[in-house]
């Protein structure tokens, strides 16, 4: 038998449903084959002919032991659909016959007009449904045969109207952060963990013999899995013990060691190769964190697993990579999106939610919902998607029910149904990359001689100088929130880990220069350059925004007189500081449309001290109340307009003395001294009070700009919580002449 095919009209009763399930069809054969099986399949028609375009879901095949032939037509072959297709009311289809190889063997009943019947010998006078029988040679080009209709018995599925529920959970994952890797891993490779290791082993090439300080030290079993390895993990040799320990100090192995070394490593391999999960795939970060291991479906339980795995070696069992292991790590989310693939007809629902786990340890109480295809954002808590590990070590929940997505389906009319593709369903979670105000601004230390391994988070001093680590290597550390310089040549310890180094390098980091924080997000306009003689002395800047309470946007300006030949890139970008600050101008934590309207400018000088003393050879500065000042804030010197210098003050010394970072350019004994809030570079810009407001900023050799011809705006959003980000939605600036 070639293909053959009938086509078929959905048409169902006025119940405003929008189509039906096919659960399965009878065929009727006169002959079957009893080596060569049939498939049917569920085609869409175009202008009546069937097409090659097959719906999701609808093939069936019978196999030749189960298909039936009747001479009577009376008993049939069912073809069951495993996954009903969806067949739309009002809607012609095909369901087309394909015998395995075209074979002939296969012979289906059908009633032809003017004959009758078989059984009954009744006269066939009419066509029984809006179709007709279709042939093909080759299954490309269809003929009709339009006195014919092929019998057959069609059902549909009839739903009950309670409610189904259907729950999604992230594959069991691990995510494993190493460091000091050597070699590189192989996705998909299989990988063991060590157990405890002997670093004063001996072995010769070819040899099978192993000696150690003392066996015991790792327990080498018969038959158990180790590890040889020269001390840089350069040559790792995977070798199981043979059935005996020959001596307390030696034993042997299965087969000979490839390489001589006086003082290599030997150690176990975690369960004997028990844990031997397969490596999905690897993830390098522009961070101080070398690199991410992900590993897919561990064959971890509650006795052997990842979770007490820090400071053992991770090893590619084909790639002979191997690496420290810093920590097992458990993802950061703050938006879940849910993408399934689905159909929902008229008169049925699907209603989408999930249970997470946060940030405090503690698994969400109830579903939670969310909007299919759409990221729903978080606005009570972080949460966690754990490493199976963790997962299991926690001991409160399932292995890898840290992430539940919910679907439940109903329907109101029991001929129709709500379906869900898994094929097509998947979860993406999303964490905010959020910077915290005090990331913004510390230093960057060169190391060397480093003992031990600093931890993120710790203080670290040197002396009476101490900040906080926010990323750390073997030769590098990122600090901020320092209380002051640190010295070059000079040790520092951390307070927890007790690691230590020495300092060869030191750079200040901060928003106003050009090497800010890496992972901070930033806004950064063209340069705008104003039109002739339009040139600026002021600059208001407006944001319409989201800004719950605990986040802030830090505007930056940068400017250019057109007079000044030192070009518009080096200069420092100037803080900006908003003009109300009143708790009105927050908005709600849970309705992200809550906008406010900000508003920045440019800090404004005030005059302290009108006969203050100051000399070009020290940076010594006298005045009539030291009060008035404060360490590491930004003042001006004046002498009428002849001279101005922007210094940063180092110390109070006392009631009338303060001393500044540099010397100032001149001598006078009667200048004109003046704090600038707000002012975080000596080279930034601010209105200058005794000069009627106009923008004025100053260069590294102390020459005097006012007003500006080109400038820039960067807006830096910071927030001390993950879950609730800033969002600017719009930037307005004003370029305003007094």
């Amino acid at each position: 038998m070639k293909p053959i095919a009938q086509t078929f009209l959905v048409s169902q009763p006025n119940t405003g449903i929008d189509g039906i399930f096919l659960t399965k069809i009878n065929v009727y054969f006169k002959s079957v084959s009893s080596l060569y099986g049939i498939t049917l399949e569920i085609r869409t028609v175009d202008n009546g002919f069937p097409t090659a375009n097959r719906l999701t879901g609808g093939i069936s095949r019978s196999g030749p032991d189960a298909a039936i032939a009747s001479d009577s037509a009376t008993s049939a072959t069912t073809f069951t659909f495993i996954s009903p297709p969806f067949l739309q009311s009002n809607v012609q289809y095909a369901m087309v016959l394909i015998p395995d190889g075209g074979n002939d063997e296969y012979q289906v009943w059908t009633g032809k007009l003017g004959d009758s019947d078989i059984n009954t010998q009744a006269p066939i006078y009419t066509n029984n449904q809006l179709g007709n029988l279709f042939i093909s040679s080759n299954d490309l080009v269809w003929t009709p045969v339009i006195t014919e209709s092929m019998k057959y018995d069609m059902y549909i599925a009839n739903f009950t109207s309670a409610y189904a529920a259907i729950y999604f959970k992230p594959v069991s994952t691990e995510f494993i952060k190493v460091n000091n890797v050597v070699g590189s891993f192989y996705n998909t490779e299989k990988i063991w963990i060590s157990n405890n290791s002997i670093t004063s082993a001996n072995t010769t090439a070819n040899s099978t013999t192993v000696y150690v300080p003392n066996t015991s030290l790792t327990t080498f079993a018969a038959n158990c899995w180790i590890y040889v390895s020269t001390l840089d993990r350069s040559i790792i040799n995977f070798r199981q013990v043979n059935t005996a320990v020959v001596t307390g100090t030696t034993f042997t192995v299965t087969s000979p060691i490839t390489f001589t070394n006086a003082s290599c490593m030997v150690g176990r391999i975690s369960g004997n190769g028990a844990l031997n999960s397969v490596l999905s795939t690897q993830s390098q970060y522009y961070s101080l964190d070398d690199l991410e291991l992900i590993i897919t479906s561990p064959n971890a339980n509650t006795t052997l697993n990842f979770s007490a795995s820090a400071n053992q070696f991770i090893f590619g069992t084909q790639s002979s990579a191997s690496a420290n292991i810093a920590s097992v790590a458990n993802k950061q989310y703050n938006s879940i999106t849910p993408q399934i693939n689905f159909i929902r007809p008229a008169q049925t629902a699907i209603d989408v939610s999930f249970s997470g786990y946060s940030n405090v340890g503690a698994q969400d109480a109830s579903y939670m919902t969310t909007l299919p295809g759409l990221p729903n954002e978080f606005v009570d808590k972080e949460r966690l998607l754990l490493s199976r590990s963790n997962a299991l070590a926690d001991g409160t929940i399932g292995s890898n029910n840290t992430l539940i997505v919910k679907a439940q389906l109903s329907t109101s009319n029991n001929l129709t149904a709500p379906f869900i593709d898994q094929l097509g369903t998947s979860v993406t979670i999303t964490y905010n990359q959020a910077t915290a105000q005090t990331q913004l601004t510390g230093y960057h230390l060169n190391i060397t001689n480093t003992t031990g391994k600093f931890q993120i988070g710790e203080t670290v001093t040197q002396g009476a100088v101490s900040g906080i680590i926010d990323g750390a290597n073997n030769s590098y550390i990122r600090i901020n929130s320092a209380n002051s310089t640190f010295a070059l040549n000079t040790s520092i310890v951390g307070i927890v880990s007790a690691a230590s180094a020495n300092v060869t390098t030191v750079k200040y980091f901060d928003e106003t220069l050009e090497n800010g924080y890496y992972a901070a997000s930033r806004y950064i306009s063209k340069n705008v350059v104003l039109a002739d003689k339009q040139d600026a002395e002021d600059l208001n800047c407006y944001l319409t925004a989201y800004r719950p309470v605990g986040t802030q946007f830090n505007v930056y300006g940068k400017f250019l007189n057109g007079s000044d030949t030192d070009g518009f890139s080096p200069k420092d970008w100037s803080v900006m500081t908003e003009f109300d600050e009143s708790t009105a101008l927050y908005s709600s934590s849970i309705n992200r449309d809550d906008t406010v309207e900000l508003q920045f400018g440019l800090p404004i000088s005030i005059v302290v001290d009108s006969s203050g003393a100051t000399t070009s050879t020290n940076t010594t500065i006298r005045v009539a109340d030291s009060s008035f000042y404060t360490v590491n804030s930004y003042i001006y010197i004046a002498n009428t307009t002849t001279h101005f210098n922007v210094r940063k003050v180092s110390a109070i010394v006392n009631n009338s003395t303060l001393t500044v970072t540099s010397n100032t350019t001149f001598t006078t004994a009667n200048a004109t001294i003046g704090n600038i809030p707000g002012l975080q570079s000596a080279s930034g810009a601010f209105l200058y009070t005794n000069n009627n407001g106009i923008l004025r900023y100053t260069t590294a050799t102390d020459g005097v700009y006012d007003s500006y011809k080109t400038f820039a705006i960067k807006i830096v959003p910071v927030t001390n919580n993950s879950v609730l980000v800033p969002i600017m939605k719009n930037m307005r600036c004003l370029a305003l002449q007094i």
